[in-house]
């Protein structure tokens, strides 16, 4: 079941990604067929030339009587360059989704002893307390040392560790009333 909802989130991550990255694709092709009208292009007889900086890669293009054509052009092929990089990039991506796909989903088990304090497990440096198996496993994953509960009452923390919010936002208090 696990698995399923982790492969369904991925599938729908996947999706998500690929729309942004169409979406992207079709704004950039609106602004070049917009740019290309002649509402938008430079009047002859301005200079662009002085707002560009010196070393700006269009500026030993420039002249004083600015040749819009070449520049529409400039832009178009500009243009062509970044839809060829975005459509490498969605390659790319596909490519280490389907990698991600071949690799087994990590497991994850998570022990949330709510009604224990701080130091109970050996691994939290009981002396007296012997949990072995606990402690193996703690040895080998990751302990959260610095989890605190809101409540006293043990069905309220795992209700505000799984939703994320207080108990005076998930209101799971109310539950038999």
């Amino acid at each position: 079941m696990v698995r399923s909802i982790q492969s369904q989130q991925s599938r729908v991550s996947r999706m998500l990604v690929i729309l942004l990255i169409t979406l992207s694709v079709i704004l950039l092709a609106i602004l070049v067929s917009v740019h290309q009208l002649d509402v938008f292009s430079v009047p002859q007889h301005t200079t662009i030339e002085q707002d560009m900086p010196d070393n700006h890669p269009l500026h030993d293009k420039m002249s004083r009587n600015v040749d819009t054509n070449q520049l529409l052009i400039d832009k178009a092929q500009r243009a062509r360059w970044l839809a060829h990089q975005r459509k490498q990039k969605e390659r790319e991506l596909q490519q280490q989704m389907e990698e991600d796909e071949k690799q087994p989903p990590m497991n994850i088990l998570l022990f949330y002893a709510d009604d224990w304090r701080h130091d109970t497990m050996g691994a939290a440096g009981n002396p007296i307390v012997k949990t072995p198996f606990i402690d193996a496993l703690a040895k080998e994953g990751v302990r959260f040392v610095e989890n605190c509960v809101t409540t006293s009452i043990c069905w309220i923390s795992r209700a505000t560790l799984y939703t994320g919010q207080y108990l005076a936002r998930h209101h799971f208090e109310m539950l038999g009333r």
